[in-house]
């Protein structure tokens, strides 16, 4: 039977051992997150074994077939790695961090549509955490509201959304409906719901920041204790709020990296 072989480059975000096989799940541009067989993946003596390792981001070259219920199936054909990530794997944060971010991918379950930016946003979390650009915790934060943002749940926070006042002392963030309201707008229902965030300028600016900036600017700052340990509370509300999932990874980062 003859192979219909497609080739993509893809981040490699969770492994399973099926004996001596492995079955791989990618994050990629062009089909989103994908689960790859790989038949003797875990063999030393595998030649694919550095590029389908966890957190690798290779190429890959891939026999797609077709099952009888009509869903695609993709069997390794040949790989090579771009970028291994190698130190993210040596550091038990690290690697607690990038076991979230894999969760958080899986639940998501990342179409092939729209995902060019979440592979992006992905790969440049990885590359701070690698480098130890940033600190875990603030990464964190940052991949959590973005990642919202490119999934499509990007918050209105150009301005008010009644009066459009474009900032004041104190703003309204409602988690639930996506909107920015200033004080004379925010009704007494809409502070007492349980989804209303109180933003100062200085925090106002940093949601912006990473909502709304490029992304060659998006990893460029640095927070105090206390504006961090607000940043967490605020995005772990945003993906509570729109990924109703449990995710291990993240109460085991939290445990080991307390804040």
């Amino acid at each position: 039977m003859s192979k219909n072989l497609i080739k993509f480059k893809g981040l490699v975000i969770k492994e399973k051992r099926i004996g001596d096989n492995k079955l791989i799940v990618v994050l990629t541009k062009e089909l989103g997150v994908i689960s790859i067989f790989c038949n003797g993946g875990f063999k030393p003596q595998s030649k694919n074994l550095g590029a389908t390792q966890l957190f690798s981001y290779s190429d890959f070259c891939v026999d797609e077939k077709t099952d009888s219920k009509g869903l695609k199936r993709y069997y390794l054909d040949s790989s090579s790695s771009d970028t291994i990530f190698y130190r993210i794997r040596l550091d038990v944060i690290s690697s607690a961090l990038a076991a979230y971010i894999a969760e958080l991918l899986d639940y998501c379950g990342i179409a092939e549509s729209n995902n060019g930016e979440v592979l992006r946003l992905t790969l440049n979390t990885f590359y701070s955490l690698d480098k130890d650009r940033q600190p875990p915790e603030l990464l964190k934060s940052i991949y959590e509201i973005r990642l919202l943002c490119e999934t499509g749940f990007r918050p209105n926070l150009v301005a008010c959304n009644n009066c459009y006042l474009y900032e004041s002392d104190s703003m309204h963030f409602n988690i639930k409906t996506g909107k920015l309201l200033c004080d004379d707008c925010i009704s007494e229902e809409d502070r007492n719901n349980g989804f209303d965030f109180v933003l100062d300028k200085q925090m106002l600016y940093i949601i912006r920041y990473i909502a709304l900036s490029d992304y060659h600017e998006l990893f460029s700052f640095k927070l105090s204790d206390k504006a961090q340990k607000w940043l967490t509370k605020f995005s772990e509300s945003f993906v509570n709020y729109y990924f109703k999932g449990h995710f291990n990874a993240r109460s085991f980062f939290k445990m080991i990296n307390l804040v």
